[in-house]
């Protein structure tokens, strides 16, 4: 890729970046032979040329001079893959909208585990980012981001950067799916298992006041046993269960005579949702014959909630 003055009347017009591939995108100062470097073709130019010496790029003063003042690295680690591209933050300078501060995420090469902020308000045609940077606010803001996991592997979660944060605003990760949260300025790693190929979530940043607010309707309001899924299904099903507060619960299986097959959870469990795994397996490890089954679900606080499910091979 080449690109001099003859490609535009200024070099300042082009975003040229480093990146590695896993690491945060930098402006490029320099412009040497057989680095890698990244160019959105924003105005879809039909060649770039570049002298084979080293030329100096020239950063614009808005580049050079503007940073942000507060900025969170995301890193993602899935199987043997590691992506820390991903970073939110606050500057002066930024807008709620596009501007110099965010940079679009280079597409990745087969189904590769990932996370990117999804704008398509800020491009239609290209809607994934690795950067969103905002400007100041007063009460708190709320930056979502998706989690790509096409093997759906168990993965993590890293924050570096939370002490860059303001004293002043309180920081919390937020699981929509499983009904959780977590004060990222106490554990910045949160570990979990994809249920789909694609999770969202949500960093909440702001005062306690707001935050508190924001958090108190994560939380599921009663106990929920919710429809099993796949149904039917062969050998395994899961059996979602939502729970207010920390709890102990027991939940069995039973047949169509209502005869205990199996008990496949019993003890304390945290608030949240969950999902409880069934293998079509009893209590002595048979697997169970096709028909039809009941799974209960029973809480130290006396609720009791049931569902059907249907076994078919």
């Amino acid at each position: 890729m080449k690109i001099t003055k003859n490609a535009d009347k200024s070099l300042d017009k082009f975003d040229l970046l480093t990146y590695t591939g896993t690491e945060e995108f930098k402006t490029a100062e320099t412009f040497v032979p057989f680095i890698g470097y990244y160019f959105f073709n924003a105005g879809n130019l039909s060649i770039l040329k570049v002298p084979f010496v080293a030329t100096l790029l020239t950063a614009t003063p808005t580049q050079a001079s503007k940073r942000p003042i507060w900025q969170v690295k995301i890193g993602l680690t899935s199987g043997e893959t590691l992506d820390q591209s991903t970073s939110f933050g606050m500057a002066d300078e930024a807008s709620r909208g596009l501007d110099h501060f965010d940079y679009r995420k280079p597409r990745a090469v087969g189904a590769i585990p990932n996370v990117y902020f999804h704008k398509p308000e800020w491009d239609a045609n290209y809607s994934t980012f690795a950067t969103d940077i905002r400007s100041e606010f007063e009460a708190s803001e709320t930056w979502e981001f998706d989690v790509l996991s096409p093997q759906r592997q168990p993965a993590t979660l890293t924050f570096s950067g939370i002490e860059s944060v303001p004293a002043q605003h309180e920081v919390y990760l937020i699981d929509d799916e499983r009904g959780y949260f977590v004060n990222l300025r106490v554990d910045s790693v949160y570990q979990f298992t994809p249920k789909k190929e694609s999770a969202k979530f949500r960093v909440l940043v702001g005062k306690a006041n707001s935050v508190e607010e924001i958090l108190s309707s994560v939380l599921p309001k009663e106990f929920e046993l919710g429809p099993n899924y796949p149904n039917p299904f062969n050998p395994s099903t899961n059996i979602p269960v939502a729970v207010p507060f920390d709890s102990e619960i027991t939940l069995k299986v039973y047949n169509i005579k209502g005869q205990e097959v199996r008990t496949i959870y019993s003890g304390q469990i945290a608030a949240g949702r969950h999902l409880v795994e069934w293998d079509g397996k009893d209590a002595r490890g048979k697997t169970m014959a096709s028909g039809v089954y009941i799974y209960r679900l029973t809480t130290s606080s006396k609720v009791a909630l049931t569902g059907k499910m249907l076994l078919m091979k």
